[in-house]
């Protein structure tokens, strides 16, 4: 007869918390599907920006076998506003829209077999049915800022579970995922960079890091313009866990193969769209910008930047973040607007103030890392253990440093050696936390010098970096709420902002376009 084995009161607790967690991002993933579904019925087709020029692309591709080329004349103002002042009513033609035919491919040619698949099918139900696959990308977006909030925030579990739920409940965001868009998949692939970026300075895996950040980022410029900014990341990431290393200086040497490897891989992976628009477009035009330049003729132009115009953009990419839904002609009243100002000026308030205790745990003196479980442990314990491998600090490295905040308890020594001490906050993972900011910083810079000569102050060309900006909220939420109550307030605000989506869908933007209807 065997043995009874002993209970694992400590097993059995981490196998029941796993579940926990697991079952309430199942709720999430759940809860962002059934909305997006609801989203992508409603929503009348054609009703969401530049759909009708998205869905060319991908018939082009489905229907003539070939990628589409921008030529002049696949752009028209006049046409496209008196199309979106009458919400396309039902029979009017899009097909002179091809104005997204300069986009790298990977989205479009996705989303082919399923075009292929409801061929037959009647047009609307087609359009749900592409809307759906980008809903489908989103649910992995969600995923994947799970898994980037789990490497910064290990501890508590409601970090990650509240930035998954703020990814998959903002109102706009969830409109966009619903709608036929490559938003989703680039903003997929640039979390999938950083998650392999923050999983090196944890524990560098050369060369497998350097070739799973080289597939994100080849097929992160293979979908939108915006994955270029993963080329900085890589750099930035991987010098950052260099300055990590024991051994620094071996480590500083071995950048520059780690960049090139990464970057061959991401060349093998996209480098033949770039010269196919060079053959196409010419030499000096590999991203098709000139190209594009010459087609929008007729696109609203920013102009001066008084400070009347600086508000106005302020403000409408604030509002757009949000929810200005349709073509940007569906905006909440204006209290919602100074609710979600208010919100979001407090959650700004607790970003200042986890700003400010990075500040001063980059004092001199020892500080603890944190393990792959979120514990404290010391510099020294050994990698089998599931710690950080041995860093040596210096203080003119300070963002690449992992400290805990000032006021946590230091670790202290029992009969067997050093003990875990467990701080009532997460430690502060400047290292990651430095590479959320530079993709924000990244994003915000191409937006704004995107609307220095065009007038497109819409929010949702800061998605791309939602996931660390779902982050950085987070952790400054939690500054601002005792430790009891962190998870609470974040399971509530979860759950009002899932309820914020339904309403936005059936008291915002279904009314506006049942009003429209001839």
């Amino acid at each position: 007869m065997r043995p009874i084995p002993a209970a694992n009161p400590g097993r059995d607790a981490r196998v029941t918390e796993r579940f926990r967690r697991r079952a309430i991002l199942g709720l999430i993933i759940l809860g962002y599907l059934s909305l997006a579904v609801l989203y992508a019925v409603h929503v009348p087709i054609w009703n969401a920006p530049d759909e009708p020029a998205h869905y060319n692309f991908i018939r082009t591709i489905a229907v003539d076998h070939r990628l589409p080329v921008l030529v002049p004349g696949d752009y028209d103002q006049a046409e496209i506003a008196r199309l979106t002042s009458d919400h396309f009513r039902p029979g009017e033609s899009i097909d002179g829209l091809r104005y997204e035919s300069h986009q790298p491919p990977l989205y479009y040619l996705l989303e082919a077999p399923i075009f292929l698949a409801t061929a037959r099918a009647s047009r609307p139900v087609q359009v749900v049915a592409l809307r759906l696959v980008t809903a489908l990308i989103g649910a992995l977006v969600i995923l994947a800022t799970y898994r980037l909030a789990s490497l910064v925030f290990p501890k508590p579990a409601s970090y990650p579970l509240a930035a998954a739920a703020f990814v998959a409940f903002l109102p706009m965001h969830l409109f966009m995922d619903a709608a036929i868009d490559n938003d989703a998949l680039v903003e997929l692939l640039l979390c999938l960079v950083l998650i392999v970026l923050v999983d090196d300075l944890i524990k560098p895996r050369e060369p497998r890091n350097d070739l799973l950040v080289g597939v994100a980022a080849g097929l992160a410029a293979l979908t939108k313009l915006d994955g270029g900014i993963s080329a900085v990341l890589i750099v930035v990431g991987f010098a950052g866990s260099a300055l990590l290393a024991a051994d620094r200086a071996r480590a500083l040497r071995r950048v520059p193969l780690r960049v090139i490897r990464a970057g061959l891989v991401a060349l093998l992976i996209s480098g033949w769209w770039f010269v196919r628009n060079v053959v196409i477009y010419g030499l000096g035009d590999p991203f098709a910008l000139r190209r594009h330049a010459q087609v929008v003729l007729g696109q609203p132009l920013t102009g001066a930047l008084t400070r009347s115009r600086l508000r106005d953009l302020a403000l409408t990419a604030f509002h757009s973040f949000w929810g200005q839904f349709g073509w940007m002609g569906i905006p909440y009243t204006d209290r919602t607007y100074d609710v979600l100002a208010t919100l979001s000026l407090l959650v700004a308030l607790g970003v200042a103030l986890y700003a400010w205790r990075v500040i001063q745990a980059l004092g001199p003196g020892v500080r603890l890392d944190h393990g792959a479980n979120g514990d404290a442990v010391e510099p020294r314990q050994d990698r089998e253990k599931g710690a950080l491998p041995t860093r040596r600090f210096s203080r003119s490295f300070a963002p690449f440093r992992d400290v805990r905040c000032p006021d946590a308890p230091r670790a202290t020594r029992g009969p067997n050696g050093p003990r875990r001490s467990v701080s009532p906050r997460p430690p502060i993972p400047t290292s990651a936390l430095a590479l959320l900011l530079l993709e924000i910083l990244l994003v915000v810079v191409g937006v704004v010098f995107y609307n220095l000569r065009y007038l497109q102050p819409q929010g949702r060309y800061f998605f791309p970096a939602l996931p660390a900006l779902a982050i950085l909220s987070v952790a400054g939420i939690g500054e601002l709420i005792r430790d009891e109550h962190v998870g609470l307030v974040l399971t509530i605000a979860g759950i009002a902002l899932f309820w914020f989506c339904a309403f936005s869908l059936f008291q915002v933007i279904g009314p506006a376009f049942a009003a429209a209807a001839p």
